[in-house]
């Protein structure tokens, strides 16, 4: 699979996310660590709702550019994680954290602050600590 193909020389590569049981079961695209969402291709996606193994509010499309120490002894996305610029968040949180990434629209300039504040409440909810975790 490849992922990182974009759509032509300047638009930055169109990734899609999935999250869903039945996707998962079924072993489509590459999950992301352990977090039960799979990075897929356009195909992966198209094949999964018209098999009913997800619906549309199960994908999130997104496009962008994410860079990553190699060769040092704090590498990749662990690393970043490790320097405390991401943070981990519970298994129990992401599905709500996925619905509220799900209402950002596309990003524009009449969008931004919107889809700030919309991100800025998915973060609080990640931070949440779930009733059921110690």
């Amino acid at each position: 699979q490849d992922l990182a193909r974009g759509e032509g020389d300047s638009k930055p590569p169109l990734v899609f996310l999935l999250s869903s049981l039945s996707s998962r079961e079924a072993s489509i695209g590459v999950e992301v660590g352990t977090s039960g969402i799979f990075a897929c291709t356009k195909q992966n996606i198209t094949k999964a709702i018209n098999a009913g193994l997800a619906s549309i509010t199960d994908v999130m499309a997104v496009q962008g550019l994410s860079m990553w120490k190699k060769h040092c002894s704090r590498s990749g996305v662990r690393g970043d994680i490790e320097e405390g610029y991401f943070e981990e968040i519970s298994n129990n949180n992401i599905g709500n954290v996925w619905r509220r990434l799900l209402s950002q629209k596309p990003l524009s300039k009449d969008t931004v602050d919107e889809n700030l504040l919309i991100a800025a409440e998915a973060w609080a909810m990640g931070r949440a600590v779930p009733q059921d975790d110690p």
